[in-house]
């Protein structure tokens, strides 16, 4: 009887917190051993950029010493003007916050549940010696 009295637990998969985290996890194992893959393809659309930006200025007629294209530097697959560190800042935050959230709704709740007598009622015998006789 006592079983039926308890509230069941419910199970971590059940969570929205735990999937995030899973998913937060997995994205940055992903992004982790596919981004050596990001540094030469961004690197050739920077240096696409660039060449159609020096066509367009020189076709408009703009001076040589004029030209914005001319001052940058073409990008290298280790230097690019766009890179992933904003994403890995991002799924880490993001990873961090639901271990937390998991952590604290899956085991501080057990820990709490776990205490003797902690959200016991108090029995009839409990009620009756703790009330003042007048």
């Amino acid at each position: 009887m006592a079983a039926a009295e308890q509230p069941q637990r419910k199970s971590v998969l059940e969570s929205p917190w735990y999937w995030l985290y899973v998913f937060a996890a997995g994205a940055l194992i992903a992004l982790m051993l596919l981004g050596w893959k990001f540094g030469p393809r961004q690197a050739q659309i920077e240096n696409k950029f660039l060449g159609h930006q020096a066509a367009a200025e020189r076709e408009a007629g703009v001076e040589a010493g004029e030209r914005e294209s001319l001052d940058r530097e073409l990008s290298t697959p280790e230097h690019t003007m766009i890179n992933l560190t904003p994403l890995y800042v991002i799924l880490a935050v993001v990873f961090v916050a639901a271990w937390i959230a998991v952590w604290r709704q899956v085991f501080l709740r057990r820990t709490a549940g776990s205490r003797p007598d902690a959200d016991a009622r108090p029995t009839s015998a409990n009620v009756s010696n703790t009330q003042v006789k007048t």
